[in-house]
């Protein structure tokens, strides 16, 4: 693998480059998406991510097309890529946690709120906590999703 010298950058133009030459070889498509991610370069993970999902309905596939989704704020279509993945494979762990961070990420929150504060290192709350059951309180309410039901 092109990517384990860590110049990953370097990596993802040479899986460029040989996806130019020959996209069918086994495993290069797979190499490609996950490395342009692993560079922060997302919108190459999600065209070879797209591409893959083409060629091999997986749930690995589906779910990094999640992933690059998501990095680009796309989290609706995050959330179906993932939810592709679990219906292939339920068990999938990559796809549960893409899935879950989709949601998180898509539902509805309004982002760059200030709510309570925090100790001087930002570690502890030190006023107005939020639970975790406030959060997905909210996060249902967001989706349309009945907590009481």
């Amino acid at each position: 693998m092109l990517a384990d010298d860590e110049d990953l950058a370097g990596a993802v133009d040479a899986y460029a480059v040989a996806v130019s030459v020959d996209a069918n070889w086994p495993g290069l498509m797979t190499s490609y998406a996950r490395t342009a991610y692993r560079a922060g370069r997302f919108a190459e993970a999600e065209v070879a991510a797209r591409q893959l999902t083409e060629k091999e309905q997986t749930a690995g596939a589906w779910d990094m097309l999640s992933c690059a989704l998501r990095e680009l704020g796309k989290a609706k279509d995050a959330i179906a890529a993932a939810e592709r993945a679990l219906q292939i494979d339920a068990r999938h762990a990559g796809a549960q946690h893409s899935y879950a961070a989709a949601l998180l990420a898509g539902g509805g929150m309004k982002t760059g709120q200030v709510i309570g504060s925090t100790d001087r290192i930002a570690g502890e709350a030190a006023s107005r906590p939020v639970t975790y059951g406030e959060l997905f309180a909210t996060l249902y309410r967001n989706l349309g999703i009945n907590a009481r039901a």
